[in-house]
């Protein structure tokens, strides 16, 4: 006790001498209170700062944008009351629906397979209606949350609608959607109903829904279209392979792709009963099938207007994603006889990154089986789509489009606002993407040009291609006097992913000096013309020796030849045929080597070919081809030629191709002391072969080779490449002194391939590339020489083995 009141003395004694002290002092206020001050603005400097990054991130400029798109979206949201929706389903149904949602959540998928409808009674405006109602959505982002996805019939309109879906607005990024779907409305392209209602299901209160109408008559019925079916191609076996891919199996199936669909009426239940929708489904369906097996092209089969326009608005919104061949749909118009797109699910607003008519075939005669790719292959329909773009993405066009839409905008952004306020509509992202579509197709240059050679009265161009897209060359200008015009001339676009390809074009000209060549060219349907100059210097080229025409005799001369009028060909009606002479087999001519029969070429003897040869033989009756001459037994210019089942043999050199297409299959070559195909501006597929002393199995200039499953034994080098590609899959070279020349930015690339036995695997100039994919490589004394012979280098030359077992063997 005594102890603990010394203590409280002492710490009284202590603290009143701290009272004391504390007022003896003097404090300075002021300037504690600038410091108070000068803390307070930094946190508040700093807190701004976090904000405004955080808020860029949503789309604001800063924070202060943030607080004024709020402050505006809810005045506009005072200004509108959402449509009331009252759905009512019985427990059983609804808890049938929450089993669907539970099994696609565990699938990752949402497949429905059979009717997952269940009853529903469906309120508006104090009308009720009977209907039917059930989940909808591939992706499970539609399940997700308490605002759940909806696909709801009825059996009287609601709202003009038959049928119509219920999501979260963000499922269609809010306003955007209804933006585009307001875009194909002043176009005339047929689009659906869109807009925000509160949904109210059972008895609770889900907020704002988008609706969007669903395919049907009522759809056609307000775009003022005359009855007919609704078509797509099914993309039911598409959908069972993304499964897959959600669960991170990876197959190429088949079965998933466009070419193993079949087009179908989207509402296959209403359209089988009613003739009048059956027999406009079959005559959409018949054209569709034309269109997608190449036997009718895509301006006679669409609406090319409306789907130029369709695909523009696509671009101005960046849509791209929509137009795959699993989500567009189609209506067939039984007064224009063509197929309308039907614009649906936008996507909007993304940048567009390319345009839907980038990236088409560089072939309008040869394309795969892509929708995508046939509908752009079509040069009426491009050259519509470009006139559209050109149009539409313009900021004239945005500017009046935008003015006559505002006072509804308003209304759908107050809407979604009464559940979003602080959701930002912008119409930055649309002139952002004029911007990018602007510069996409203002090429810096779609072309290089060559002045390879000229006369006193022709030249001859050499063109390569640089963009994505073709090019009408509407005229070449000579010392700023002479015009030449092209007669319809289209340069197609350049592959991607690969070298550029050379064009030869001869033009009469009166000049009497050939400089300052200017061609004048542009984008079928563009209104914006390119000049390119021509460099006065040739392209590379490859060495080709044409020969005098006036020397060449007809084939229809030889002593064997005759036609079949059954089949429309000619044929040699002997097994032997000698060929002595230079035979010519001109366009007029179609000629077939039948199986089992044997060519001798001798003396000068040898088929100039401008038209059709076919040399197709049997397993059991190969046609058997040898030579006693150095000359080329078959010389291709501008023409394509397929053959298989062949065995050359002692010859010295048996193809030369020019600006030509050759195709070899399930052939034998032997004792070749020259080159098996020496190949200009032309395109070489070798499959399935077995070769054996064959000195050089193709010598390239600006070419393609292709090599699948061919074996090689004994010779000097396998490849010389200038300026080609060369692309080798599942083959075996053994026993060459080396593999490839290559020379002039010439690539090679080996899949899966043995190249065993080799002195040296030879020599890479001038930007030249050797890539493998797996496989085997072995060489006894060197692997590749990079550059040094070259005397022009156009850039460095490169070596890459990838997951391949190399091996010097020094033997």
């Amino acid at each position: 006790m005594p102890r603990e009141t010394n203590s409280n003395g002492r710490f009284l004694a202590i603290f009143a001498q701290g009272i004391n002290d504390m007022n003896n002092k003097k404090v300075d206020y002021i300037k504690l209170l600038k410091r108070g001050i000068l803390i307070l603005l930094l946190v508040v400097i700093v807190g701004l700062f976090v904000a405004n990054s955080y808020v860029k991130k949503y789309g604001y400029s800063n924070l202060g944008d943030l607080v004024s798109t709020y402050w505006s979206n809810s005045k506009l949201a005072d200004k509108v009351e959402p449509i009331q929706m009252k759905i009512d389903i019985s427990d059983e149904d609804f808890e049938f629906i929450e089993s669907k949602r539970e099994e696609a959540l565990k699938r990752g998928v949402q497949i429905n397979i059979g009717d997952n409808y269940v009853p529903c009674e469906i309120e508006v405006d104090g009308v009720k209606t009977e209907g039917e109602i059930r989940l909808k959505g591939h992706m499970t982002d539609h399940l997700e949350g308490d605002k759940w996805s909806y696909r709801v019939k009825t059996k009287t309109p609601v709202l003009g609608m038959y049928r119509f879906s219920l999501q979260h607005p963000g499922t269609r990024n809010y306003v955007y959607e209804w933006v585009y779907h307001q875009l194909l409305a002043q176009e005339g392209v047929i689009h659906l109903n869109y807009d925000f209602i509160n949904v109210q299901l059972r008895e609770n209160d889900l907020g704002i829904y988008a609706i969007e109408e669903h395919f049907g008559q009522h759809v056609l019925e307000h775009n003022n279209r005359t009855k007919g079916a609704i078509l797509r191609w099914n993309p039911g076996l598409y959908w069972e392979w993304r499964i897959d891919e959600l669960h991170n199996i990876y197959l190429d199936e088949e079965y998933s792709a466009y070419s193993s669909s079949f087009v179908e009426p989207y509402d296959k239940g209403v359209v089988k009963k009613d003739p009048e929708l059956i027999e406009n489904y079959l005559q959409g369906a018949k054209i569709l099938e034309a269109f997608r097996r190449d036997s009718l092209k895509a301006s006679e089969v669409f609406d090319v207007e409306l789907m130029a326009r369709f695909h523009a608005i696509i671009d101005l919104v960046g849509g791209y994603h929509s137009l795959d061949w699993s989500d567009v749909k189609f209506y067939y118009n039984n007064e224009s006889k063509r197929i309308e797109p039907i614009g649906y699910e936008s996507f909007s607003v993304r940048e567009t990154e390319k345009i839907a008519g980038q990236r088409i075939p560089n072939s309008y005669l040869e394309i795969e089986t892509n929708y995508h790719d046939k509908l752009f292959a079509d040069p009426v329909f491009f050259k519509a789509y470009i006139e559209n773009l050109e149009r539409i993405c313009d900021e004239e066009y945005f500017n009046a489009f935008r003015l006559s839409i505002q006072e509804k905008l308003n209304e759908k952004i107050g809407l979604v606002s009464k559940e979003w306020p602080y959701r930002k509509f912008t119409f930055d992202p649309y002139y952002r993407n004029i911007e990018l579509i602007r510069n996409n197709i203002n090429l810096p240059k779609p072309f290089h040009a060559f002045l390879n050679a000229y006369t006193d009265s022709t030249l001859e161009l050499s063109l390569a291609a640089v963009s994505d897209f073709p090019i009408e060359l509407v005229s070449l200008e000579i010392n700023e006097k002479e015009i030449i015009p092209f007669d319809d001339l289209i340069l197609l676009p350049k592959s991607r992913n690969d070298f550029i390809e050379y064009q030869s074009v001869v033009l009469k000209h009166s000049a009497k000096k050939i400089k300052d060549l200017l061609i004048s060219c542009r984008i079928p349907g563009s209104q914006n013309l390119f000049i390119i100059e021509v460099n006065e210097y040739p392209s590379y080229t490859s060495e080709f020796n044409h020969v005098n025409e006036d020397t060449l005799v007809s084939v229809l001369q030889h002593p064997n030849i005759e036609y079949s009028k059954f089949e429309e060909v000619y044929f040699f009606n002997t097994n032997s045929i000698k060929v002595d002479r230079p035979f010519k087999i001109d366009s007029t001519i179609a000629l077939r080597i039948l199986p089992g029969q044997e060519i001798r070429f001798e003396d000068e003897g040898a088929f100039h070919v401008s038209g059709i040869l076919q040399m197709k033989g049997a397993v059991d009756k190969e046609i058997l081809l040898n030579s006693e001459n150095r000359n080329a037994c078959i010389i291709l210019n501008n023409t394509q030629f397929e053959g298989n089942n062949i065995v050359f043999i002692n010859c010295y050199e048996v193809f030369r191709a020019e600006n030509s297409t050759l195709r070899l299959s399930n052939f034998v070559g032997a004792d070749i002391s020259g080159s098996l195909v020496f190949a200009s501006r032309s395109s070489v597929y070798l499959s399935q072969a077995n070769l054996g002393s064959v000195n050089n199995i193709a010598d390239l200039g600006q070419s393609k080779l292709f090599v699948d499953g061919l074996t090689a034994t004994f010779g000097e080098i396998c490849y010389r490449a200038k300026g080609s590609v060369v692309d080798i899959r599942s083959s075996s070279f053994k026993t060459y002194s080396s593999f490839c020349d290559a020379d002039h930015i010439s690539t090679l690339g080996i899949w899966s391939s043995e190249i065993l036995d080799f002195d040296n695997l030879g020599a890479l100039n001038n930007g030249s590339a050797f890539n493998t994919y797996g496989g085997k490589v072995e060489w006894k004394s060197n692997s590749f020489t990079l550059d040094k012979s070259s005397y022009e280098l156009l850039a460095a030359s490169t070596l890459s083995f990838y997951k391949t077992d190399t091996l010097k063997t020094n033997k």
